[in-house]
Order: structure tokens, then sequence, then C-alpha cells
């Protein structure tokens, strides 16, 4: 008995979502019928060729689990002032931990969760993680609130989540990876600041920037 990859694609966030089934091999895919084109030419010339069209596999229902990839795209384009996204960044930040403290976690959570909320401005956006890598809030990919993110992984291989969570219990700061960007529909370079919220979450916004040309990499300014 083979294992294959069976996935789920997410468009609105670019996320795939993966796991090992156990198939049986010979299991046969329907083909399309043969299509007849008539080949182009002088009239008289021409004869009829035929074609198969492309044969789709019935779909199969896959439950979500928590072995998701995030699928690589093209990097945006464009430049950002960097030192003022940071700046930004950083403000947004603060105005959410001081929410927090002020309506507490639970209103603060509901509202961060707004795409057209208070907490979302000039393509910046509150996160929150929880340290079991469980994502509390992001408006930019709302399909993945509730999921468990520790096992995701950016088309370089970065456990990101583990990476947020780590920079902040360690006093907090930048982490860079690539993310669904909801302003080009792509999975773009990412630099996000991320604080402790309470003793057992994180909070945290970041801006988009434009991969390395030359490398290829996400090099964040």
């Amino acid at each position: 008995m083979a294992s294959i990859v069976a996935g789920m694609m997410l468009v609105s966030s670019h996320i795939v979502y993966a796991q090992n089934e156990a198939q049986p091999q010979n299991q046969a895919t329907p083909q399309a019928a043969p299509v007849a084109t008539q080949a182009q030419g002088t009239p008289g010339t021409a004869s009829p060729t035929t074609t198969n069209a492309p044969s789709v596999a019935p779909a199969a229902a896959v439950p979500v689990t928590p072995a998701m990839k995030i699928t690589p795209d093209s990097p945006m384009t464009g430049a950002n002032d960097s030192a003022k996204m940071k700046q930004n960044s950083q403000d947004l930040v603060k105005k959410a931990v001081d929410y927090i403290k002020a309506n507490g976690k639970e209103s603060a959570i509901k509202e961060f969760n707004k795409p057209d909320g208070a907490f979302v401005n000039a393509g910046l956006y509150v996160f929150v993680i929880d340290y079991q890598g469980v994502l509390l809030a992001n408006s930019n990919t709302p399909d993945l609130v509730g999921k468990n993110l520790s096992n995701v992984q950016d088309p370089d291989g970065t456990y990101f989540a583990k990476d947020l969570i780590a920079k902040s219990q360690s006093g907090g700061g930048w982490v860079t990876y690539r993310y669904p960007n909801p302003a080009t529909k792509k999975t773009d370079c990412k630099n996000s600041y991320v604080v402790a919220g309470g003793s057992d979450y994180l909070v945290g916004v970041g801006y988009y920037f434009p991969e390395n040309p030359t490398t290829h990499k996400c090099e964040a300014p």
C-alpha cells in the first residue's frame, strides 16, 4: 500500500494543507473522450487530428490537518520605506497591547479579527498567536484562525510560528519569513515585530517587502 500526498488549496490565503493518505495503487483515473480538432492550413490539405482533453481526477474530501505548507509565489513589486514601516509596525503593536490591557484579551481578539477594524491600516494588521502555536487573530487569513501553525513552513522551509514565539519569549523583536500578502494576493517576504501580549501569547504586526532579486531570499532592509 503506497502513500500519496493529498492537499487542499485555500485560494484566499495561498495555503496548502497536506497529509499522507493511503490509497490503492491500481485505481484507474477516468479519461476524457477524444476531441477531434481540425488542423489549420490550405483548403483541401487539412486533415483532422485527434487529441485527448486533460483528464480530471474525481474530487475527494480531504480533512484539514495541522500539516500545512504555504505555497511559493512570485515576489511583490515595488519598495517600501522600511524605516517608516518598521516604526508603524511597532506603534501598532503597542496600540494593540494597550487595547488588550484596557479591554481584555477576548474583546481585543474580536477587534483584531475585523478586516475593516481599527487595527488594520495601510497594509498593516495585528496578529495574535498563543504559545501552543494556535493562531488567535489575523484579519488577513481568517481561514487559519483557530489552527495550530506550529508545523507550518513557508516556501523557504521556515517554521515561522515557532520563530515568532521564540522571539517574543526572549524579549521581542523582528522575524523575517514569507506569508500571504492581501495586497498582491501572493506569498511575499514579511518582516514582523512581535512582543509577549500576556503570559501565554504573542502580539505582532509586520510589513511586506520585495525579495532580493539576485539571491531570491527574504533579506529585510
